[in-house]
C-alpha cells in the first residue's frame, strides 16, 4: 500500500518541508542528494494528484448543482394551499397515515 496515499494533507506538507531541509543539508555537505530528490518528487506528485481530485470534485459538484437548479426551475409551482389529504390517503394504500389519531 502506498504510504503517501494514506497520509493527511498536513502530514504531506510537513514531510515535504522536512525532506527539503534534509536535501539542503545533504547538498551543503556534498552528499548525493538523489534519494531526497526522488522522495520530494513523490510527495509533490501526491499533492498534485490530490489537488486535481479536489478540483474535479468541485467542478462535478458545481455542475450537479446547476443541473439540480435547472430541474427545480422546470417543475410547476406547488400549490401549498391545496388540500393534499386525498393524495396522502392514496399513497398510504387507503389507510390513515401513521401520525393520524384515526
Amino acid at each position: 500500500m502506498d504510504v503517501l496515499g494514506t497520509m493527511q494533507d498536513e502530514d504531506l506538507v510537513l514531510r515535504l518541508r522536512a525532506l527539503n531541509e534534509d536535501h539542503a543539508r545533504a547538498y551543503e555537505s556534498g552528499r548525493d542528494t538523489y534519494p531526497w530528490e526522488v522522495e520530494i518528487a513523490y510527495v509533490r506528485r501526491e499533492q498534485q494528484i490530490r489537488r486535481i481530485r479536489r478540483d474535479n470534485h468541485a467542478e462535478i459538484t458545481r455542475l450537479a448543482e446547476i443541473e439540480f437548479r435547472r430541474l427545480e426551475e422546470s417543475l410547476p409551482v406547488a400549490d401549498i394551499e391545496q388540500n393534499n389529504a386525498p393524495f396522502v390517503y392514496a399513497a398510504t394504500g387507503g389507510r390513515p397515515p401513521r401520525w393520524s389519531n384515526n
